[in-house]
């Protein structure tokens, strides 16, 4: 139903939408409009056995080193040039104030089109002391 007007002082009705009208599902978005869209994300639990959580266009998680992972996405971004956002918080089981920083490896072997490589380090001045995070979060988005 849409609100449509009589016209002047004319009340305005409600009445079926017109068919054929524009689809604004993400199935039928502009190559402008995907740009808008993350094109993969990942939540993985960091310590212990790593264990995706759920995912979108990731087909794994690499576990490099203590703090130290890379993302491999289903499908490879058009280039390396995306965008990186990544969280990591709580970086021992127990203590759940504990919080982490995650920084990109260096750009030059550490993003590509198929993958982001990424190392979490604690958040209490002990940068380069890395550490597995509890939890990881990653939003990926690019071309």
């Amino acid at each position: 139903q849409v609100l449509t007007s009589g016209g002047t002082g004319v009340a305005p009705t409600f009445q079926a939408a017109a068919s054929g009208g524009a689809d604004t599902s993400l199935s039928n978005l502009t190559a402008t409009g995907e740009q808008m869209v993350g094109k993969a994300w990942v939540n993985f639990n960091g310590s212990g056995t790593l264990a995706i959580q759920d995912s979108y266009n990731v087909s794994s998680v690499t576990d490099n080193s203590i703090g130290n992972y890379t993302v491999n996405f289903s499908n490879n971004m058009a280039n390396a040039n995306f965008t990186s956002v990544i969280t990591a918080g709580n970086w021992e089981e127990t203590q759940t104030d504990s919080y982490c920083v995650a920084s990109l490896y260096d750009t030059a072997s550490g993003q590509a089109v198929g993958s982001q490589r990424f190392v979490t380090t604690r958040l209490d001045g002990n940068y380069g002391n890395f550490k597995d995070p509890k939890t990881v979060c990653c939003l990926f988005f690019g071309d």
